[in-house]
């Protein structure tokens, strides 16, 4: 397991310039509207300041529809006009 999780950190830095890859956990999926927000790893969820906001267009692998609370993933923190955001989110294999 931890080898995929290695090689999926290897494979987001290549594809993004060697920005830093962060890890977190899912927190809540707005299936219906596109989006959801990711709890910081080792951050406490209840803080908005640790929770990071993601569109389903920034879901590199699986896609946002296979998405489920609690999964682990990993991305690049970026920042928007409307604050921080994920991208290229890539959940861990179950």
């Amino acid at each position: 397991m931890f080898g995929i999780i290695k090689e999926t950190k290897t494979k987001l830095k290549r594809l993004n310039g060697g920005l830093e890859v962060e890890s977190g956990t899912i927190r809540s999926l707005n299936l219906s509207k596109g989006y959801g927000f990711i709890t910081k790893e080792g951050k406490d969820g209840k803080n908005k300041e640790n929770n990071v906001f993601f569109h389903r267009s920034n879901v590199v692998d699986p896609s946002f529809d296979d998405l489920e609370l609690n999964d682990k993933v990993d991305y690049i923190l970026t920042e928007t006009d409307k604050g921080a955001a994920a991208v290229d989110v890539v959940a861990y294999q179950k």
